[in-house]
């Protein structure tokens, strides 16, 4: 390996035993060639690290550490890289061969771009199902877009930038469980213009889990960057708060409803709708909400012990 490439992909895994190997795969045939492949093993223990040194490619080095976050992964990829930019994978995603090439075409003829991302497919992890198609709308100076919502498609894995960008700006936030990539890509929104390709260059394997049990700490850490965020480099997108806010509170509620905290859920819509009084979602979101809660109620003495047919 080089003592400096073009492109450094960085790949965070924990116990990533089961598909690992197709996630190197999908780097390994990019038509980009001129790389290092990065993996950190967030402390596995389910033989993840002997899967990866017996990858026959000598581009990797494999990065282990005590299990701290895919965040803390990030960063240490981050400053072993040596490439002139950086790529994230999350390890049960894939890519499309093509993925690299497109952004690194991207960012040369875009004016001023020192990162971006691309258009991502959704399948299921069990099935390959396509489950949806997640374009990239927002290019250029996309920092007050980004900041009513994360509108980077295919999330880390979409994501490519300069390495020197990212090492002025800070790296990924350690203090953050969740939105740490939203907030990553917010200061780089405020630093860069952002360059977006047309073509799908991830498939995001989605394993149908449900977010709701943590739907409280995400827009509690949400709302702290978002907060943090428009007192300092994003102070220029003022005009966009009630939106974003209004977007994490919706958000909290969709995660509190499939969690089964109807109450929750109705307080978490209710404060969207004040952030936002003529944004529909939320209204709806509560009628929904409120209808399924008596047809479960109207149907509830089926249950009772009293209709036991036994």
């Amino acid at each position: 390996m080089s003592a400096s490439v073009l492109v450094s992909v960085v790949i965070p895994v924990f116990n990533g035993h089961g598909y690992i190997l197709n996630a190197l795969d999908s780097v390994v045939c990019q038509t980009i060639r001129d790389l290092e492949i990065i993996v950190v093993d967030d402390g596995s223990t389910d033989g993840t690290p002997s899967v990866v040194r017996g990858y026959p490619d000598q581009r990797i080095t494999l990065l282990e550490q005590r299990n701290a976050g895919p965040s803390t992964a990030r960063n240490r990829g981050i400053t072993h890289s040596t490439g002139r930019y950086v790529a994230f994978l999350d390890a049960d995603d894939l890519w499309v061969p093509h993925k690299l090439e497109d952004q690194l075409v991207a960012l040369s003829t875009a004016d001023g771009a020192r990162w971006g991302y691309s258009p991502a497919v959704t399948t299921s992890f069990r099935t390959g199902e396509e489950l949806a198609i997640h374009p990239a709308i927002h290019h250029g100076d996309i920092l007050c877009a980004l900041m009513q919502k994360n509108c980077i498609s295919g999330s880390a894995s979409s994501v490519i930038a300069e390495r020197e960008l990212l090492r002025t700006v800070g790296g990924f936030d350690e203090t953050l469980g969740y939105a740490e990539d939203w907030e990553l890509w917010a200061r780089l929104a405020s630093s860069s213009a952002a360059a977006c390709t047309e073509r799908p260059g991830v498939i995001i394997r989605s394993r149908e889990k449900s977010y709701g049990a943590d739907a409280e700490r995400m827009r509690a850490e949400s709302l702290r960057f978002l907060e943090r965020a428009f007192c300092t480099y994003a102070r220029r997108c003022s005009h966009v708060r009630s939106t974003a806010m209004a977007w994490v509170h919706f958000l909290a509620g969709i995660g509190l409803r499939s969690d089964h905290q109807p109450i929750r859920a109705m307080h978490a819509f209710a404060l969207a709708a004040w952030h936002r009084p003529l944004w529909e979602l939320p209204y709806r979101a509560m009628l929904a909400t409120l209808a399924a809660r008596r047809i479960r109620e109207a149907f509830s003495f089926l249950t009772r012990p009293e209709h036991d047919t036994k």
